[in-house]
């Protein structure tokens, strides 16, 4: 694991941690000690988390998150089991997202 490598932006690649790459940081229990949860995640070896959007809300605060800590960042989508719901309004909101943020590594839940 200490040879890992990995790529993210800037033409730079670094040594890799734990890289958490499915993870629910906009969760209401997560909100009001994120930062503690970050920090024992750190100290647990993990140097970066991608946290995931299974709706438009999540995915919004999934870049929020992203845009206000270095070391997340965010996929955007629709939980598997709403996808047959989704509306064309949804879709182009998770596209405006994706496309504000450099933050976004990926579609999907």
């Amino acid at each position: 694991m200490s040879d890992l490598l990995f790529y993210i932006g800037g033409g730079t690649m670094n040594r890799a941690g734990i890289i958490d790459t499915h993870a629910h940081l906009d969760d209401k229990k997560f909100r009001q000690d994120i930062q503690n949860v970050l920090k024992r995640a750190a100290e647990a070896g993990v140097t970066r988390i991608i946290t995931m959007g299974n709706d438009f809300t999540a995915s919004r605060h999934a870049c929020i998150l992203a845009e206000q800590h270095p070391e997340i960042y965010a996929a955007v989508g629709i939980h598997p089991h709403e996808a047959k719901e989704v509306v064309p309004r949804t879709l182009e909101g998770l596209r405006i997202l994706a496309g504000n943020s450099s933050k976004v590594l990926a579609w999907g839940e």
